[in-house]
């Protein structure tokens, strides 16, 4: 049995697995000690969403070669629902209080489903492919951030329910987002612009780092944050509440030949 995709919950995981002596692939609920409590038959696993509490488990696979299933987990490995789409489901996201879950696919839409029922949906058209993560609930799950690029890249924040609260332009497609724990600051990485918003869409500044970045992590009131991409020539920017950059590292890949 192997795994790529894990969720560490401090007392166990949620795996992505592949057991070869029962020729199955889903998701599995593993202790720390290695103890396998349950594991589910959901063939290729493309994303996985977790709420705040830990309670559900989104996963979303592929059903054949063109469809997608949306499956909802509960941490004890009942099946809450599942959602079938007629493409590819490339990006999952679960709200903090697992009143729903969003997704990406493969037509470049994004869905808003809950309980197994499709709430709304909008297209966003990516043209240049995914970003590492470009959908982020509010952890108070008062609003939701999404990049799209239709009609132009913009950032787009909306109601749980799919009400559009306002939408600013960005310099190219979003890299990467994150929320910090206060819901009060919204971070986003576009290339080399890394950007800082209000939930209320308000601008507070727009920093060129000099360097595509494709990742993001933020301290829990944003006072510091670090953006970085995983290329042949890899970076690791620091920058503070204000968007200054304290300090930048550049990394050569080398690989053995």
């Amino acid at each position: 049995m192997w795994g790529s995709t894990f969720i560490f919950l401090g007392d166990s995981f949620f795996v992505e697995i592949y057991d070869k002596s029962q020729n199955m692939m889903g998701v599995a609920f593993v202790t720390r000690e290695g103890q396998v409590l349950w594991q589910k038959d959901t063939d290729v696993i493309d994303s996985v969403g977790m709420d705040a509490s830990h309670d559900l488990l989104a996963v979303g696979s592929l059903k054949n070669r063109h469809e997608g299933t949306l499956w909802a987990f509960s941490r004890s490995g009942d099946i809450l629902w599942t959602y079938d789409n007629p493409s590819r489901i490339k990006e999952v996201c679960v709200a903090a209080d697992s009143s729903c879950v969003l997704f990406i696919d493969e037509e470049w839409y994004i869905h808003c489903i809950r309980e197994g029922n499709l709430i709304w949906s909008d297209y966003i058209l990516k043209k240049r492919g995914f970003g590492k993560r470009t959908i982020a609930f509010a952890p108070d799950s008062s609003y939701v951030v999404y990049g799209t690029e239709h009609p132009e890249p913009s950032l787009v924040a909306s109601t749980l329910n799919g009400e559009k609260l306002w939408s600013h332009p960005i310099h190219e497609y979003i890299g990467t987002l994150a929320i910090s724990d206060d819901s009060q600051s919204i971070i986003v990485t576009s290339l080399a612009h890394v950007y800082k918003f209000t939930p209320d869409g308000n601008l507070v500044w727009d920093t060129n780092v000099g360097t595509n970045n494709d990742y993001i992590a933020l301290t829990p009131s944003a006072d510091f944050m670090a953006v970085g991409s995983n290329t042949l020539v890899s970076t690791f920017i620091i920058l503070d509440g204000d968007g200054e950059v304290i300090w930048k590292k550049i990394f050569l890949i080398q690989y053995l030949q």
